[in-house]
């Protein structure tokens, strides 16, 4: 990003952040005027679900072929289509060829929000959890109108947070879900007792809080 600015929106309801991006796409090094889109908010529809950078968007009839993409020439793309998760594609002579046929379809490189905790603050019995081993044994998120998301600890392996339910066929969006979901913690002791959160798909995920269960050795 080499320039940022801030103007009114053309029908002055909000503002609008504007960028300048320098990018390497294709071998070269590029620049694109891009811009930020909060239109969906945190209430819109799973279809509309947009969480790419420098992107498109199709609204057609079904098709399995998507072009316009040629500022991503060779790029891999993430995919939302028809409010699903779809397999990355790879952009050729500025298309992408998709698993199926679909008429809303978001596709743009890959835009990953990840949030790491301070060490945990637990108490003891004598005092601060600061500098002393200590173990996580399950944590609670607490998300709104979210789908998927990983947890764990920083330097581990991240376990899925919300999953599809088995009755839920796989061509249909996943319902959003808000309120508190569980998830044990299958690590040891340890000093800095940090929980990493990651959204690896093009979807929306709002975390809210986490509510660790800590034991502190003194």
């Amino acid at each position: 990003m080499e320039s940022v600015s801030v103007i009114p929106s053309p029908d002055a309801t909000q503002d609008e952040l504007w960028l300048i991006v320098r990018r390497y796409i294709d071998g070269q090094t590029v620049r694109y005027v891009e811009y930020l889109d909060m239109s969906r908010g945190m209430d819109g529809d799973v279809e509309d679900s947009y969480f790419v950078d420098c992107g498109i968007t199709y609204d057609g009839a079904a098709t399995d072929t998507i072009t316009g993409l040629d500022h991503l020439e060779g790029e891999t793309v993430q995919v939302v289509a028809n409010g699903t998760a779809h397999p990355d594609c790879v952009v050729a002579s500025g298309s992408i060829t998709l698993n199926g046929e679909y008429s809303l379809v978001h596709a743009g490189l890959f835009a990953d929000a990840a949030v790491t905790t301070m060490k945990i603050e637990a108490g003891s019995s004598n005092g601060t959890a600061q500098g002393k081993r200590k173990r996580i044994e399950r944590i609670i998120a607490r998300v709104y109108n979210s789908i998927g998301g990983k947890a764990g600890s920083p330097n581990g392996t991240l376990d899925g947070l919300l999953k599809r339910d088995s009755s839920s066929p796989m061509s249909a969006a996943v319902v959003p879900y808000s309120g508190d979901t569980l998830l044990s913690w299958p690590y040891g002791h340890e000093t800095a007792g940090q929980i990493r959160v990651v959204q690896d798909q093009p979807l929306p995920f709002n975390l809210l809080a986490l509510f660790p269960d800590v034991n502190t050795k003194d």
